[in-house]
């Protein structure tokens, strides 16, 4: 990687390239996270990120209700504004 970093530095090789993003974003990248998916403990993950996912679900919630009690009091509000 870091030979590549020189090269493309002192122009060697280009910077960008339509075969790059084609090869790097279409086929390595896709692969790559499943790869990295696979070699993860998710009781870990977990263990490890519990409040936080608690924190994230609660937010999650608390924002639901106070978006359906702003839509009720929405169709309540009986006052009109009218368009100048």
């Amino acid at each position: 990687m870091f030979l590549s970093l020189v090269l493309s530095n002192t122009l060697v090789i280009p910077f960008d390239s339509p075969v790059y993003s084609q090869v790097i974003n279409g086929i390595l990248v896709p692969l790559a996270i499943p790869l990295l998916l696979f070699d993860s403990d998710l009781k870990k993950i977990v263990r490890q990120t519990g409040t936080m996912l608690q924190g994230k679900a609660k937010r999650r919630s608390d924002n639901a209700i106070a978006s359906g009690e702003n839509r009720t009091r929405s169709r309540f509000n009986t006052r009109h504004t009218s368009s100048i």
